[in-house]
């Protein structure tokens, strides 16, 4: 009893706490309380923006300046990311005058910032040697919900190549009541913007600053879609960048895509020199070829063997690669000294190349091609050669040669030539090299056990399906095959893994051996067999609620299964399923059983396109996959003799 009410008198502590606020006069802030949030702005959210304020101001070509005073109410713990203060900043930019406070529901103070709660971290990254970034970090530390955080700080930067987009709706879930954006240009500045559904702004001078103003109010918070169309479509967005700019030392205009290349090609001039020795390795290894093609994949594989990817980018080092000569001597440098360094060893063999500026990753924003500006995070390598151009990805020891992948094929791409930058689209790879080809042989006994033999064939894009298992060995190899193989009750007796890099699109051979423990079920004196073994699609998009976008299929590929079951002597069969023949415009699935003697023939085919389509055409697509599900559930009835 006396532990019980020791325990007890804390569950107090708080609503005690609240009475003396209350009764010693502290009022609540009331334009912060939950209950102000309109309800329509609060439902489906896990974050409300209550309001932001932001005011950039253009000194010079070199000096600019932010000020952001916002507030933010977390409604639950997947909103509770909204709620953290994290700033980067390096050596030539300062975060300061950074203040804050935290309410609870009803507009009462929990917390206020102090400058000994600011945490100040190395921003320093995995796989980084060299950087400058640091950051400055506050979490609040609440756990009941909701609650408002409110920030205020200045940010002061000393060159900048491009300004940060206006998003005051960034993610999904999340409402916002308020917010302006304040451009303030001092005379003689001409920063530029963009912008993307959201009016024009608000114009007026000051004095011969010139000043744009935008403002928005009460957007409701967006709910992801199955196969939406990317977010930024979505939400409004001010993109901003300089024209004429100054940074580290260095001046630059980015009103077009041709400035940016002159000043990223005057950035790499003279940085391609070569030690002699490294010079002879390249005649060397190049003598006797006698294509462009088959001189620069052996300078590829060399490049691979010889270096690593470290990321080094203290100041203009963001921007300007380190010598080729470096990454010689040391042996690792990041995308953009290893594709200087690559392009440097090509030119030795004769070999024209460019430098390409890339927005990189799977799931990457398209860049805007009609707002010059500074949209790259990855360089990359063009060599030009008649008539199919190679491109290289000169970060990875693994990435087979002239091969992009999801990573940056399908974009455009800035490429510096001739001292200037001009826009090119990387390779689109189509659905029929996208390929993913099965044939597999397997044995069943009396019991429902069988065995099997399985070879697969992953071609281009879908060579990304199997790449990582040409990393691993022994039980991490095996490990990763358990996780992937939708079969259950199996064990893999054999692996075996072949790259084939000599059939234009890189290819995995695979082939594994299988035996699998009650595959047939049993139903009283007949048996049900499952004809598709490992490719079984499951997955039906649903629309809960009227649809809002455009649906997008963003892949297009090929896939083709061929299963040969060999049953027992003494069993027949007594049912098969028709054929399924589904042709749309999203694409074709065929499958059918055959039946020879002791022999079952499962194939199945399925070809889907990319493309874009009408809102109005999701149901149509579920449907489809509805039946696809369906198909690759058939089963063929056996019964004894």
């Amino acid at each position: 009893m006396i532990i019980l009410m020791r325990n007890m008198r804390f569950l107090f502590i708080p609503g005690f706490m609240m009475l003396c606020l209350i009764a010693f006069g502290e009022k609540p802030n009331v334009a912060i309380k939950v209950s102000a949030i309109p309800p329509e702005i609060r439902d489906g959210a896990d974050a409300v923006l209550r309001y932001s304020e932001t005011t950039q101001q253009v000194l010079t070509e070199r000096k600019v300046k932010y000020h952001y005073r916002y507030a933010i109410t977390i409604l639950n713990e997947a909103g509770e990311r909204h709620s953290y203060f994290v700033e980067f900043y390096d050596k030539k930019s300062r975060v300061k005058n950074i203040s804050g406070v935290v309410y609870d529901a009803h507009g009462y103070k929990l917390e206020k910032l102090s400058g000994s709660d600011i945490e100040d971290y190395s921003a320093v990254s995995s796989g980084t040697l060299y950087q400058d970034d640091r950051m400055k970090v506050y979490a609040p530390e609440q756990n009941k919900y909701p609650y408002t955080v409110v920030y205020e700080y200045d940010k002061e930067y000393d060159g900048m190549v491009y300004y940060p987009a206006w998003k005051p709706q960034p993610v999904y879930r999340f409402g916002v009541e308020k917010a302006s954006y304040t451009l303030v240009a001092a005379e003689g500045q001409n920063p530029r913007y963009k912008c993307e559904n959201i009016g024009e702004p608000e114009i007026s001078d000051d004095n011969g600053k010139k000043i744009y103003t935008w403002k928005l109010s009460n957007l409701k918070p967006l709910q992801k879609e199955p196969l939406s169309v990317p977010f930024q479509e979505r939400v409004p967005v001010v993109y901003l960048a300089p024209g004429k700019f100054s940074f580290n030392k260095t001046e630059g205009d980015l009103s077009t895509w041709k400035g940016l290349g002159e000043w990223i090609s005057g950035l790499n001039e003279g940085r391609q020199d070569l030690p002699e020795e490294t010079i002879a390795k390249v005649k060397e290894i190049t003598a006797g070829l006698t294509t462009k093609k088959e001189k620069a994949e052996a300078i590829y594989r060399y490049m691979q063997d010889n270096t690593r990817y470290v990321n080094v980018s203290l100041g203009i080092g963001g921007f300007q690669p380190y010598p080729a000569s470096f990454v010689a001597e040391k042996g690792y440098g990041d995308c953009k000294a290893l594709s200087n360094y690559t392009l440097a060893l090509l030119d030795v063999a004769g070999i024209e190349a460019h430098y390409a500026l890339v927005n990189a990753g799977s799931n990457a924003e398209d860049i805007i091609t009609d707002f010059p500006s500074n949209q790259f995070n990855h360089v990359i390598l063009c060599v030009p050669n008649d008539p199919d151009t190679i491109w290289l990805e000169c970060t990875s020891q693994e990435q087979p040669f002239n091969f992009l992948g999801t990573f940056t094929s399908d974009r455009d791409v800035l490429l510096v030539k001739d001292n200037k930058g001009v826009l090119v689209h990387t390779p689109v790879y189509k659905g029929e090299e996208n390929i993913q080809y099965r044939r597999a042989e397997v044995a069943l006994d009396n019991t429902g056990n069988a065995t099997a033999t399985i070879f697969t064939r992953y071609g281009g894009l879908q060579y990304e399906n199997a790449e990582d298992a040409l990393m691993l060995k022994g039980e991490d190899l095996k490990k990763r095959y358990y996780n992937v193989l939708d079969i259950p009750d199996l064990v893999l007796k054999r692996i075996q893994l072949d790259e084939v890099l000599d059939n234009g699109l890189p290819e995995i051979h695979e082939t594994i051996e299988l035996e699998l423990k009650s595959y047939m079920a049993k139903g009283g004196k007949r048996l049900f067999l499952p004809m598709n073994l490992m490719n079984k699609t499951s997955h039906i998009p649903k629309q809960l609620t009227e649809r809002e976008t455009d649906m997008m299929l963003t892949y297009a590929y090929c896939d083709s299964d061929t299963i040969v079951y060999t049953i027992p002597g003494n069993m027949e069969v007594e049912y098969a399923p028709s054929p399924v023949k589904l042709e749309t415009e999203f694409g074709k699935y065929h499958s059918l059983v055959n039946i020879d003697g002791q022999r079952i023939t499962y194939i199945r085919n399925v070809s889907m396109k990319k493309g874009r389509y009408p809102k109005e055409m999701f149901a149509e697509f579920a449907a489809l996959r509805k039946k696809i599900v369906k198909a690759d559930k058939c089963k063929v009835l056996l019964k004894y003799k």
